[in-house]
């Protein structure tokens, strides 16, 4: 069998191969390539090796924007114009078939925008030097290697009139073939007679989900199997988003000839999320709770670096997350070191900095999660797609920031993929002629979509492109929507010649704008084809329209399908089971946690007894949050109490503390540290005139003992202190500006009075309380009498009845719910009933 080499620029071998199988074309013996693929075949055919590695096309823009800022025209250009030019470069390079620098240089001096030429020009100049320094070769540069070195060689060479060829590709093919080349049309190739467009439908969708909706609900309907189907979209990216989310609610397998956007992926969601950690985030605590906590992150990758002694439950993750992040730790592992040996943090913290040491392209290789199943091809390609970019991108530019060309990547598309049994496929208008079906499905015709609009190239206008090539077969804008308008034609032309009748639709609706669309005017072209005497009212007559809830898929209306046909339908409950209170009461309560349950048993069940964590939230730009600050000032309190000393020994102990604190987390801006600290030391200074000097019996030592109404208790009161007329009290010091609490109010003083009684089962003879209010100086009472013990018992006993019965009802108020993290989650069907 003669070999048979087809030279056809943006066909699939594989796809185009069974698709010509699957309408009986002998296909032994022939190869479908595109010029690289041609190119490389014909330098090994001869011997002829190729030493320096490969660029893609998608690597190509990093090389221009890693020197672009250095040329003063495109001093202040950004990634996006690094991709524009290297997309316009590769145009006019393939429109010049021999002497390629001095052809370029010549033409585009011609211009009357000289300026931008001449920086074009340098760009080009940098660009070739640049790759061929980092001992590369890009696809341009490969071509004319094999066009300058590889001899013609004896085959059947082809090339395809509906896939038309750059100059430099034909002469290619001319050069390899001895100018035997011939050309064909698509028609030929699959051994058909080409027959004029006919057997089309119209119809018109209210909204491009409502569009494919329709078109998944025909095919159902009509018991159509789907791998006999193909869905060719005039914005092939858009609807394959609307599919690929319409296909998981259903289950519905498809295949994404044109690839699906990257943001889809499991690793380029972890890569959002560590854009924000590194850009808005500040490399704070919540951004990167963010991350760990994300189902983008590979949590079982993180325990198997960290070790069995760190297992990795919430409380773990969480501890990992704060000291990481008050450290700030980034992809600098120069950085990482020297703040993690500065704070002298435990071993745990070295193996955290460990974690960001390969950089962002080893984080995202590690710790990507990758689902199973049909998702596992798109993350594992997302994951090569993400890291070889940023690869690239780095290492033409190694003190670049990658944060840079983040949003780019994320606009990406990933995982092409040649049709598969089983599945529906869904591809481009140019793609479908590779992939065409019994059945096509011909999506997004409306005018606003199809054939597009004139977009110049401000890089390189359309005259500037014509003085490279005819202005026939030059890249302008103008024969861009015509090379559109003429792929759709060739598809439904060989839909015709193969027997198949295309249904064409549209969105006539646009949702987001609120406004109607028109058909693409191709349309009426195509039906007056068919019937020569129409008006434009029969064309519009002719066309069937869906509104927004025809023919709509839902899980109801498959269900009754299912219940109709006698196939069994089964119901999860609507409410999960919550875990019950045995053995609640056996638990230590601290005041802090009753205190939760007296502002909102809802809350308090949420939290203590379902489990449901509450994440505190860090704002990065706060040198010292409140908790902080009150962990500290309490430690120095405590310290203060163990020790005789000056004020300014004190105030000297306090800086130093606060000092070695912001070792542990280092502020984003040093005037505000400054200022921070000065406030910090006003507090403390404060602290110590409010300070009575009476007898330190105990500082946050621990109480415990069982309530008699079964509620063990325990706490570590501040300060239990004996004044100098012999009496007991007990202290607790807060840290904040507002006075949340009222002289002698069981209700807002709950928390000092558990502490009195605990004291009280061990002997100690309390005779009072106080809040003492550190910022301000100010001291709220409380007394501790039998009133006060009585008041105190009927709150435990309160607390002890809502276990037992299991009673949490929610407490509703302004202060309660406006802060709350989980009021989302508070309303059960009760509340629903008694609202």
């Amino acid at each position: 069998m003669r070999e048979r080499i087809i030279l056809a620029p943006g066909i699939g071998e594989t796809e185009m191969l069974r698709t010509l199988a699957r309408f009986g074309v002998n296909t032994i013996g022939t190869r479908f390539m595109n010029a690289v693929e041609l190119s490389e075949a014909a330098l090994e055919r001869f011997g002829i090796s190729t030493t320096e590695e490969f660029l893609t096309r998608q690597e190509e823009p990093s090389v221009i924007s890693s020197f672009l800022n250095d040329i003063p025209y495109f001093s202040a250009a950004s990634y996006v114009d690094a991709e524009k030019l290297s997309a316009a470069l590769y145009d006019i390079r393939s429109l010049v078939t021999s002497e390629e620098a001095s052809t370029i240089h010549t033409y585009l001096s011609k211009s009357v925008f000289r300026h931008k030429n001449t920086a074009i020009a340098e760009v080009y100049d940098r660009y070739i030097s640049t790759y061929e320094e980092s001992r590369k070769i890009d696809s341009i540069s490969l071509i004319r290697r094999a066009m300058e070195t590889a001899s013609p060689f004896d085959a059947d060479f082809i090339y395809i009139r509906e896939f038309p060829l750059t100059p430099l590709e034909k002469e290619l093919i001319l050069q390899l073939s001895s100018g035997r080349a011939s050309e064909l049309s698509i028609a030929d190739l699959f051994q058909v007679n080409q027959k004029s467009i006919k057997d089309l439908t119209y119809t018109n969708c209210y909204g491009a989900v409502n569009e494919v909706e329709h078109v998944i609900t025909e095919i159902l309907e009509n018991n159509i199997p789907l791998d006999k189907c193909t869905i060719a979209c005039a914005d092939s990216l858009a609807y394959s988003q609307i599919l690929f989310d319409i296909s998981r609610n259903y289950n519905i397998p498809v295949t994404y000839g044109s690839g699906i956007a990257i943001t889809n992926s499991e690793p380029a969601r972890l890569l959002q999320l560590i854009h924000l950690w590194d850009t808005d985030g500040y490399h704070g605590i919540d951004a990167l709770r963010n991350i760990f906590l994300s189902e983008s992150f590979n949590r079982k990758a993180l325990a198997k670096e960290l070790g069995p002694d760190y297992p990795l439950d919430r409380a773990h993750i969480e501890s990992i997350v704060k000291m990481a992040g008050n450290l700030r730790l980034s992809f600098d592992n120069k950085t990482n070191v020297a703040k993690i040996n500065a704070c002298g943090g435990p071993d745990i913290l070295n193996k955290v900095g460990c974690l960001f040491e390969s950089g962002i392209t080893g984080f995202i290789r590690k710790y990507s999660a990758i689902r199973q199943g049909p998702f596992v091809r798109m993350d594992i390609s997302a994951v090569s797609v993400i890291t070889d970019l940023i690869s690239t991108y780095t290492m033409y530019a190694p003190n670049a920031d990658v944060s840079d060309i983040t949003p780019d990547i994320l606009r990406e598309s990933i995982g092409s993929e040649v049709s598969k049994e089983g599945s529906l496929h869904i591809t481009s208008i140019t793609g479908a002629i590779s992939s065409l079906r019994e059945h096509l499905f011909v999506c997004g015709l409306s005018a606003d979509e199809f054939p597009g609009t004139p977009a110049e190239n401000h890089l390189l206008l359309d005259d500037e492109l014509t003085t490279f090539a005819d202005s026939s077969t030059a890249p302008t804008s103008g024969n861009h929507i015509k090379q559109n308008k003429q792929s759709l034609t060739d598809l439904l032309s060989l839909a015709s010649s193969l027997g198949i009748s295309p249904r064409l639709s549209y969105s006539g609706y646009d949702l987001s704008e609120l406004k109607e669309h028109n058909p693409s005017s191709v349309l009426f072209t195509y039906y007056e084809l068919e019937h020569p005497k129409c008006t434009m009212d029969d064309f519009n007559n002719a066309i069937k329209h869906v509104q927004y809830f025809d023919d709509k898929l839902s899980n109801v209306r498959y269900m009754a399908k299912a219940y109709n046909e006698g196939r069994m339908t089964s119901f999860a409950p609507v409410y999960a089971t919550m875990p019950g209170t045995d053995g609640i009461l056996d638990r230590k309560w601290s005041p802090s946690d009753l205190d939760v349950f007296f502002q909102c048993p809802r809350r308090f069940y949420l939290k203590y007894i379902a489990g449901i964590p509450e994440n505190e939230t860090d704002d990065p730009f706060t040198v010292l949050g409140p908790a902080d600050i009150g962990i500290l000032a309490h430690s120095l309190m405590e310290y203060l109490a163990s020790a005789k000393m000056t004020k300014s020994e004190f105030l000297d102990a306090c800086e130093n503390a606060f000092d070695d604190r912001l070792v542990q987390r280092p502020p984003l801006h040093a005037d505000d540290a400054a200022k921070a600290k000065e406030d910090f030391l006003e507090m403390m200074e404060s602290a110590f005139r409010q300070d009575p000097g009476n007898v330190v019996v105990s500082a946050e030592d621990k109480y415990m003992h069982v309530h008699p109404s079964g509620v063990s208790l325990h706490g570590y009161p501040d300060r239990v202190e004996k004044d100098k007329d012999g009496k007991y009290l007990i202290v607790d010091f807060k840290t904040k500006r507002k006075m949340d609490h009222v002289k002698d109010d069981i209700d807002t003083c709950l928390q000092i009075v558990i502490y009195a009684w605990l004291c009280e089962q061990k002997g100690i003879p309390v005779d009072r309380c106080e809040y003492r209010y550190l910022r301000n100086g100010l001291t709220i009472p409380c007394r501790y009498d039998d009133l006060m013990r009585t008041a105190l018992d009927k709150k435990m006993e309160e607390f002890a009845a809502a276990v037992s019965g299991n009673d949490f009802p929610r407490r509703a108020s302004d202060n309660n719910c406006n802060y709350c993290q989980m009021s989302d989650i508070y309303i059960w069907p009760e509340d629903t009933e008694n609202d």
